[in-house]
């Protein structure tokens, strides 16, 4: 049926409908962009997903730190929102008294993925032409600038499936909200999508790519006999297998260290809620870093910085629960002011 959960269900997009409201109170004329300026803006959120899910770099979760919409909804989970989190919610809260839904129109990447996936939805809004009597408010009703008065279907992915040009619309059987035969641009578009899809999923593995949580051992690894014999983290531990708690980026982790004659020789994920693509960069080499060394204390990964903390964390606290005589306590205090979520529940921005 399309983008249902934008045009129905999301608080932020809500939160803007209700700008519109508060603008005609105040009898604030909208402004509409000149439609260049409207075409070159449109393919950013397409960007912005693209970039979203085939890059992991620091600058990646900085940028992504300030999405309004995944702020506004962390603030109703209850967490804390910075500073700079409220002024860009503000900022786009203040241009939707004046232009409808400009977070929605050009910046949202969950409206991208839900625009990108409805190309093939069968339900779309129909035009009848021979009703039709140009009166152009299916236009102006339409939130996403689209032009719905010379379409014979609405079939773009900008389209968040409101109904708001089917309500205007002054004449009954004008436009109807139904299942409709896909045009042959469409079957070729649906054909296009279908195959780059299929590529994707083939070479990376999907949207959501599942957590590696197999444990990582001493067995896995070469240790320098020197390094062991020196001692590390796990002095004083008696040999057992030790659960310790740490906060990744989306909230809290649970790791299990095996310790063996006062020797750390596996950790595993137990529980974590961490994007699986960031959390598999982080475990490999954060895991196998501290069985190398032989501590909590080593470096952390570039492009997957908070999940490499979370591990840190969770790794020194369970070895200073069990009672070592040399690990430090590790906290995950990764810049916070690039935050916009509490320490309880820390949240990507997408």
């Amino acid at each position: 049926m399309g983008p249902v959960f934008c045009g129905w269900i999301c608080p932020f997009g809500i939160l803007q409908d209700l700008m519109i409201r508060l603008s005609n109170r105040l009898h604030i004329k909208r402004k509409v962009l000149p439609e260049k300026v409207h075409r070159a803006l449109k393919p950013l959120r397409y960007l912005l997903f693209g970039i979203s899910i085939l890059l992991a770099v620091d600058f990646i979760f900085t940028l992504f730190s300030f999405d309004p919409r995944s702020g506004f909804e962390m603030f109703l989970a209850g967490n804390t929102v910075t500073a700079i989190g409220w002024g860009i919610i503000a900022g786009f809260l203040l241009l939707g008294l004046f232009y409808e839904r400009p977070f929605c129109n050009t910046l949202c990447i969950e409206g991208a993925k839900y625009g990108l996936l409805s190309i093939a939805k069968p339900f779309a809004v129909v035009r009848n032409s021979e009703s039709c009597i140009s009166c152009g408010l299916c236009d102006r009703a339409c939130p996403m600038h689209l032009t719905v008065s010379t379409a014979d279907q609405v079939r773009s992915p900008q389209c968040i499936s409101c109904m708001n040009c089917v309500a205007a619309c002054p004449k009954d059987d004008a436009l109807s909200f139904r299942i409709a035969p896909y045009p042959k641009r469409q079957i070729q578009l649906i054909a296009t999508a279908a195959i780059l899809f299929i590529v994707f999923f083939v070479k990376f593995g999907g949207l959501n790519q599942t957590a590696d949580l197999s444990s990582i051992t001493i067995d896995d690894l070469s240790i320098d006999t020197e390094t062991l014999s020196n001692g590390g983290d796990a002095t004083g531990v008696a040999n057992g297998t030790y659960i310790g708690t740490g906060t990744g980026f989306r909230g809290t982790m649970s790791v299990d260290v095996t310790v063996e004659d006062e020797v750390i020789t596996a950790i595993q994920i137990t529980d974590m809620s961490d994007d699986a693509r960031w959390l598999n960069r982080a475990y490999n080499t954060v895991a196998s870093s501290i069985i190398s060394e032989q501590t909590a204390n080593v470096d952390t990964v570039s492009g997957a910085t908070y999940s490499s903390m979370g591990i840190k964390e969770a790794v020194s606290d369970a070895l200073v629960s069990a009672g070592s005589t040399v690990a430090e306590v590790i906290e995950n205090d990764v810049d916070t002011s690039k935050r916009q979520h509490s320490r309880k529940s820390r949240d990507h921005a997408f």
